[in-house]
Protein backbone atom coordinates (compact mmCIF):
# COMPACT_ATOMS: atom_id res chain seq x y z
CA UNK A 1 0.00 0.00 0.00
CA UNK A 2 1.06 3.59 -0.49
CA UNK A 3 0.08 6.54 1.70
CA UNK A 4 0.61 9.94 0.10
CA UNK A 5 2.96 8.30 -2.41
CA UNK A 6 5.12 6.67 0.28
CA UNK A 7 5.25 2.89 0.71
CA UNK A 8 3.45 1.79 3.86
CA UNK A 9 2.49 -1.67 5.03
CA UNK A 10 -0.85 -2.34 6.69
CA UNK A 11 0.83 -2.59 10.12
CA UNK A 12 2.39 0.86 9.62
CA UNK A 13 -0.96 2.37 8.61
CA UNK A 14 -2.68 0.83 11.63
CA UNK A 15 0.12 2.09 13.87
CA UNK A 16 -0.35 5.62 12.50
CA UNK A 17 -4.11 5.47 13.17
CA UNK A 18 -3.51 4.11 16.70
CA UNK A 19 -1.09 6.97 17.40
CA UNK A 20 -3.78 9.47 16.37
CA UNK A 21 -6.21 7.79 18.78
CA UNK A 22 -3.62 7.95 21.59
CA UNK A 23 -2.86 11.63 20.88
CA UNK A 24 -6.54 12.58 20.57
CA UNK A 25 -8.54 10.79 23.29
CA UNK A 26 -11.83 12.44 22.24
CA UNK A 27 -11.29 11.80 18.54
CA UNK A 28 -14.58 12.34 16.76
CA UNK A 29 -15.24 12.72 13.08
CA UNK A 30 -18.17 12.87 10.74
CA UNK A 31 -18.12 11.70 7.15
CA UNK A 32 -19.41 14.78 5.33
CA UNK A 33 -19.08 13.46 1.77
CA UNK A 34 -18.53 9.96 0.44
CA UNK A 35 -18.27 9.23 -3.27
CA UNK A 36 -17.53 5.86 -4.83
CA UNK A 37 -16.55 5.38 -8.44
CA UNK A 38 -14.74 2.02 -8.54
CA UNK A 39 -11.89 1.52 -8.15
CA UNK A 40 -11.86 4.88 -6.27
CA UNK A 41 -13.54 6.05 -3.08
CA UNK A 42 -13.32 9.69 -2.02
CA UNK A 43 -14.31 11.17 1.33
CA UNK A 44 -14.41 14.48 3.13
CA UNK A 45 -14.26 13.95 6.87
CA UNK A 46 -14.83 16.71 9.44
CA UNK A 47 -13.04 16.39 12.79
CA UNK A 48 -13.94 18.05 16.08
CA UNK A 49 -11.47 17.19 18.81
CA UNK A 50 -8.90 18.35 21.36
CA UNK A 51 -5.47 16.77 20.76
CA UNK A 52 -3.38 16.38 23.94
CA UNK A 53 -0.22 18.13 22.79
CA UNK A 54 1.29 18.74 19.36
CA UNK A 55 -0.76 17.73 16.33
CA UNK A 56 0.54 17.99 12.74
CA UNK A 57 3.46 19.96 14.18
CA UNK A 58 1.13 22.53 15.78
CA UNK A 59 1.00 23.21 19.55
CA UNK A 60 -2.69 22.44 20.11
CA UNK A 61 -2.25 21.33 23.74
CA UNK A 62 -5.83 20.39 24.55
CA UNK A 63 -7.59 23.21 22.68
CA UNK A 64 -10.74 22.12 20.83
CA UNK A 65 -10.25 22.34 17.08
CA UNK A 66 -12.31 21.58 14.01
CA UNK A 67 -10.81 20.74 10.61
CA UNK A 68 -11.41 18.60 7.56
CA UNK A 69 -9.55 15.87 5.73
CA UNK A 70 -9.99 14.91 2.11
CA UNK A 71 -8.98 11.31 1.47
CA UNK A 72 -8.94 9.32 -1.73
CA UNK A 73 -8.60 5.54 -1.80
CA UNK A 74 -7.62 3.36 -4.76
CA UNK A 75 -8.78 -0.23 -4.39
CA UNK A 76 -7.33 -3.34 -5.97
CA UNK A 77 -10.09 -5.88 -5.51
CA UNK A 78 -11.09 -5.68 -1.84
CA UNK A 79 -7.77 -4.20 -0.67
CA UNK A 80 -6.70 -0.58 -0.50
CA UNK A 81 -3.75 -0.12 -2.82
CA UNK A 82 -3.15 3.61 -2.38
CA UNK A 83 -4.34 6.46 -0.15
CA UNK A 84 -4.00 10.18 -0.75
CA UNK A 85 -4.88 12.33 2.25
CA UNK A 86 -4.87 16.10 2.78
CA UNK A 87 -5.73 17.66 6.16
CA UNK A 88 -6.72 21.31 6.42
CA UNK A 89 -3.78 22.41 8.56
CA UNK A 90 -4.48 26.09 7.83
CA UNK A 91 -7.88 25.75 9.52
CA UNK A 92 -6.16 24.45 12.65
CA UNK A 93 -3.58 27.26 12.57
CA UNK A 94 -6.38 29.85 12.34
CA UNK A 95 -7.97 28.44 15.53
CA UNK A 96 -4.77 28.62 17.54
Amino acid sequence: MQYNDKPLRLAGYLSMLKAYCDEIPDLYFEVNTLIASPPFVASRVVFNCAPNDVFLGLPVRGKRISFSENAFYLFNGEKIQQIWSVMDKMAIEAQL
